[in-house]
């Protein structure tokens, strides 16, 4: 069983699967559309008691970013939402340099492993430091998912999938408000949306343009 697909099967195989060192193994030819276990009553309540804990953990870091994130990002990094597809500041972005947490400033990714996956959300193939992220699985909208966070503060990302590129065969689909781009002479990207700016994010959502 490869990386993501251990997270996906049960509750049970993604506990054991993410404190392993298997969730990073390279993934081979595994569709993201694969035969997914129904989720029991028993993983709704574990999972839903696991995002209180988190919700509970994060408030430490929403009172240091409240003055400097927007709506959008706060509902995005603490509140696990989706920004909609094609709307992002990255999903289109070419410049070479890197990207960090929005929140901490934790490096992420590697202009080198941005492709365009068609999904309106910027797309990574691989990771900077595999310890900069944590995985989790995500039962939100009835879905069995792996979601993205920063290993450092726990913002949430994005989710990752099995249908990218190779050498990983896996791709990261990251919020652009989750996201802050640092070129390679050192600048810094002004900070995604701005002051006052309305929250057009959904809660853990799927958009329209592909599968997140």
């Amino acid at each position: 069983m490869n990386t993501v697909s251990a997270l996906v099967a049960t509750a049970a195989v993604a506990a054991a699967a993410i404190t392993g060192a298997g969730i990073w193994a390279k993934s081979q030819t595994s569709p993201v559309e694969t035969d997914r276990p129904a989720i029991t009553q028993q993983e709704a309540l574990q999972f839903k008691e696991r995002k209180r804990e988190m919700a509970r953990s994060s408030e430490e870091w929403k009172d240091k970013v409240k003055d400097k994130l927007d709506a959008n990002q706060m509902n995005v990094c603490f509140g696990a939402g989706t920004e909609p597809p094609f709307t992002g500041k990255y999903w289109d972005h070419h410049e070479k340099g890197h990207y960090e947490c929005t929140v901490c400033g934790q490096n992420l990714f590697d202009s080198n492993t941005k492709y365009d996956s068609g999904s309106g959300w910027p797309s990574f193939y691989d990771v900077v430091e595999k310890s900069n992220l944590k995985l989790e699985e995500d039962l939100s909208l009835g879905m069995r998912r792996v979601e993205v966070l920063c290993s450092n503060c726990g913002s949430h990302l994005g989710h990752v999938f099995e249908d990218g590129p190779q050498p990983t065969g896996l791709r990261y689909c990251i919020n652009s408000a989750s996201l802050q781009f640092v070129a390679e002479d050192g600048t810094r990207d002004e900070a995604e949306g701005g002051e006052g700016q309305e929250d057009t994010t959904s809660e853990g959502g799927q958009g329209s343009g592909g599968e997140y």
